[in-house]
């Protein structure tokens, strides 16, 4: 038996939550790279993606989409705000709710991010070829339970 025959057991640094971390790092740096010249972080193009999708998402809507917490989901819509991508509408039934729709700047913008993104996906499909990143989606939208979206694409 040649040595490359023996196998060790895995160990917690091969575990599955580790390896998509470290996987995880490695795909947000060339999203990085794309999103740089747009000053839009990953997490914020996430959110604004979902704003554009839903007619009028509640702030919360899109905290738990993105899993943030509320105070943490209130200072990233003042920035997205402020960059003039998405605004504030109170509900006019219960003035307590603060419903958000993008702004025409914002879907120009976004335009331009889903490119940014698109190219991203590109680099990483060009090393792993893209039949293996479809099954290995389908496995995160899996442990995600974002089922609904995979079948909702077939």
């Amino acid at each position: 038996m040649h040595e490359s025959e023996f196998r060790s057991a895995p160990s917690a640094a091969d575990s599955v939550a580790i390896l998509l971390t470290r996987a995880g790092q490695r795909v947000m740096r060339a999203v990085d790279a794309e999103l740089a010249p747009f000053h839009i972080s990953v997490t914020q193009y996430l959110v604004l993606s979902q704003a554009a999708r839903y007619q009028r998402p509640s702030a919360g809507a899109l905290a738990r989409y993105a899993d943030l917490d509320s105070g943490a989901m209130t200072r990233m819509l003042d920035r997205l705000a402020e960059m003039g991508l998405l605004e504030r509408l109170h509900d006019p039934v219960d003035r307590r709710m603060v419903r958000l729709r993008i702004t025409e700047h914002g879907r120009r913008t976004l335009v331009d991010l889903d490119g940014a993104i698109v190219r991203a996906q590109e680099t990483i499909e060009r090393i792993h070829g893209a039949a293996d990143l479809d099954r290995f989606r389908a496995c995160l939208q899996d442990i995600i339970g974002d089922t609904a979206v995979r079948k909702e694409r077939a």
